[in-house]
């Protein structure tokens, strides 16, 4: 009976799968070069397609180069497919019950995904998402470092996706990337709750969890355009919204709604920050930490930023050291040219002004500010520097930055410089509203506002698919049933799976 039980379970699967089920003649449908990813077991594959590079004679580097998948190409242009893409939506909550538990495909053990490639195997190719969403996203890894959907990547591209997910991780860690280098990120929506915890006692080598980024962990020469990110972030130090820390890199026409809480080095967009561009950014934070905390960038060198927008909440720790440092923009600095910033940021008191708090920084050496105005009433102080007090002062409250406009002077209050900034679809960056309405940013992904100044966006694009709750702790799973069922899925899965071989192009 049980045989029979088994055999008709399987048939009756077999029969109700969709038709992409079956094995497939051509993986690249449309033929522009990438290999359309149908499902979760697509998505897992990809790391197993390991291309060889020769760079010498001696010197061979594994990648994934996106040529292939379940070691096929099939269906691939002449020249081979150079990348991957979604053709549906993604989500981990395989069992749809609202929660992570043995049920889910990739439970693991309770650990979750387990990230595509590694210092050894580096992503190399073209991750299209072609506005598919890749929900519920799942790890429960603490200590392990170097996690995301992907682990490394090298000159590659990911773009055109929303991702939800729910992520404990070691060090070095975001939601879509641990590290990368030149890589471009664009077209992303983002709702992340990522929790860094320290590997265990038996860890002597880079344990605590630090370098932290709600998308990616570090990374060198990246590019990150048009990304929505809501994002809660909690660790040790060097944490960003967007990233952990950061070179080289460009940041243009983002939106971030994030709550962090850590230690040092703290940024609503970087943790640490060196050498690079940020220009067109609508920021709303709540930031809590000891020292270098900045609504943008705990600490930078080099940086040049351009058209602002702050609101929000920086929170010092009790205790916080005599030389802490806080700015509504960026903490500490150092050869910095900043231009166009409005800040509505909401700045800890700091009675007989104890420390580095200022309203836009809390120390800079050598840095150039242009057009750059904050509510005082708000930031608790009039001086922009916190170490500083008498350079850059101003007296304008909120009330104040919500009546000006570029042709309207409210107490001396005039936006006239900003008139002519335009977002990258020919809109005005910049929108005045009434005179009862703080600044708006327009960017091309939409409108971001805290028109009354209470430190809350007043509308956010939101993800369709929620995120997973906390996980549940559970059983083992039993045998018997269950047990033959999973039987009848793996049997499913080979043959389902199994390539047709010299089909289409080689």
């Amino acid at each position: 009976m049980t045989q029979n039980y088994f055999f008709m379970a399987t048939l009756v699967m077999v029969m109700a799968l969709p038709s992409w089920a079956e094995p497939r003649l051509d993986y690249d449908v449309d033929d522009d070069g990438l290999i359309e990813i149908q499902d979760l077991e697509d998505l897992n594959d990809i790391r197993n397609n390991i291309t060889a590079v020769n760079y010498s004679d001696s010197y061979v580097v594994n990648e994934l180069l996106g040529n292939t998948l379940y070691g096929v190409n099939d269906g691939c242009p002449i020249d081979g497919c150079n990348g991957y893409e979604l053709i549906n939506d993604l989500n981990f909550d395989t069992n749809n019950n609202g929660v992570f538990d043995e049920g889910d495909h990739f439970w693991n053990d309770g650990k979750g995904w387990q990230s595509i490639g590694n210092f050894n195997l580096k992503f190399n190719s073209e991750f299209n998402g072609n506005g598919y969403g890749i929900y519920n996203l799942i790890m429960r890894r603490p200590g392990e470092r170097f996690l995301g959907l992907f682990g490394y990547a090298e000159f590659a591209h990911f773009h055109h996706f929303s991702l939800s997910a729910n992520l404990i991780t070691g060090g070095e860690s975001g939601a879509i990337l641990g590290y990368g280098w030149k890589t471009t990120l664009n077209n992303i929506n983002t709702n992340v709750i990522l929790k860094g915890e320290p590997a265990g006692d038996e860890c002597t080598v880079k344990c605590e969890a630090e370098i932290i980024g709600g998308l990616v962990g570090s990374g060198d020469e990246l590019s990150f355009h048009h990304i929505v990110a809501k994002i809660q972030l909690s660790g040790v130090d060097r944490l960003g919204g967007i990233v952990g820390i950061v070179f080289n890199s460009q940041f243009s026409e983002l939106a971030m709604d994030t709550q962090i809480r850590g230690q040092h080095s703290i940024g609503a967009l970087a943790g640490t920050f060196s050498d690079g561009e940020i220009e067109s950014l609508a920021v709303f934070s709540n930031l809590f930490g000891g020292t270098a905390v900045g609504g943008l960038l705990g600490k930078s060198q080099d940086a040049m930023v351009k058209n602002v927008l702050l609101t929000g909440t920086i929170e010092a720790a009790i205790g916080v050291s005599r030389y802490a440092r806080a700015g509504a923009l960026i903490a500490s600095s150092d050869s910095s040219e900043i231009s166009h910033i409005i800040s509505l940021m909401r700045l800890p008191e700091d009675e007989n002004d104890l420390h580095f708090f200022g309203a836009l920084m809390g120390d800079a050496s050598s840095a150039d500010i242009n057009n750059a105005y904050w509510a005082q009433d708000l930031a608790l102080r009039n001086y922009l520097y916190g170490n500083s007090h008498s350079r850059w002062g101003q007296n304008w409250s909120l009330i104040d930055l919500q009546c000006a406009s570029p042709t309207q002077s409210c107490n001396g209050l005039l936006f006239d410089d900003f008139a002519g900034a335009l977002n990258t679809k020919g809109e005005t960056l910049w929108n005045f509203g009434t005179n009862t309405q703080a600044p708006t940013m327009v960017l091309p992904m939409g409108r971001f506002a805290d028109a009354d100044g209470n430190g809350a966006a007043d509308n956010w694009p939101k993800i369709d698919s929620p995120i997973t709750s906390t996980p549940v702790e559970t059983d083992e799973p039993s045998s018997g049933g269950g047990g033959l069922m999973y039987l009848a899925l793996l049997w499913i899965f080979i043959i389902r799976k199994r390539p047709i071989k010299s089909q289409g192009k080689p």
